[in-house]
This record gives structure tokens, sequence and C-alpha cells, in this order.
């Protein structure tokens, strides 16, 4: 997935999925306590069941068969961070005789694109804060 540049005027820099980073820069008048607020709203608008929630991170899982996934979002030095898995269940041997088991593989793009736009865009709504004078 890359950053298409009409979409970087709209919404706070995207970074790739897979460096682990949801949001770039988040305004430096959000705290700590907004930002996760706003990445549970964003979790739970989505269907994530919210496991646990920190000081510092929310964890939550999610599961649309045949996948179940675990994410912990959290906020550290202006950028919202994931760290995440999941799992898919595979038929093994013959038809009759059908056994699942659980395979590694790694959360769906498009759940992490939704996440990152749908907390983006409650972020990007938050005002810089105005310089004194």
């Amino acid at each position: 997935m890359r950053c298409i540049p009409w979409l970087l005027l709209l919404i706070a820099p995207c970074a790739l999925a897979d460096d682990g980073v949801l949001v770039e820069h988040v305004s430096t008048s959000a705290t700590q306590q907004v930002v996760l607020a706003v990445v549970k709203t964003a979790m739970i608008n989505r269907r994530w069941t919210i496991d646990d929630m920190t000081a510092s991170s929310v964890t939550a899982s999610i599961s649309r068969h045949p996948l179940k996934a675990t994410l912990t979002i959290t906020y550290a030095y202006g950028r919202v961070l994931y760290n995440g898995d999941a799992t898919r269940m595979v038929q093994i041997g013959p038809i009759a005789g059908t056994v699942q088991k659980p395979a590694s593989v790694n959360i769906p793009a498009n759940w992490l694109a939704y996440l990152r736009r749908d907390i983006s865009l409650a972020l990007a709504a938050i005002p810089d804060p105005k310089p004194s004078s």
C-alpha cells in the first residue's frame, strides 16, 4: 500500500502498514489520553473487541472466520504505532477426515487501512495549539 499524494493533503501523513506505524504525526495538542480514546473508539466502531487498555496502549481482538487477530496500538513520540498478529484456520488432510489447524498470517492490510483512516481523520480534527504571542 502506498501513500497517495492527494490523500496526504486530507489527513495526517501515513506510513506503510508493514512498518508498524498507523499515524506518523499527531498534533501536539492531542494528549495521550485523547489519542488512546480515539484509537479505542475507532476499534470499537470497526467491531474489534477491546481486551485491555493501559495508560499507554489499547489491545483488541477480532474474529472473522477463518481469521483471528490481536492488535496492540500505542502512542509514543507523536506517532500511533501498532503490533499484532493473526491466525487463519487451514484444513489439513482429505475432505472426509479434515483437521483444522491454525496458521500464522499477517493482519489483512485492509483492516489496518480502515483503522488508519478512521484514526487519522479523528486526530486531524484536533486543532494544533495556537502559538503564544
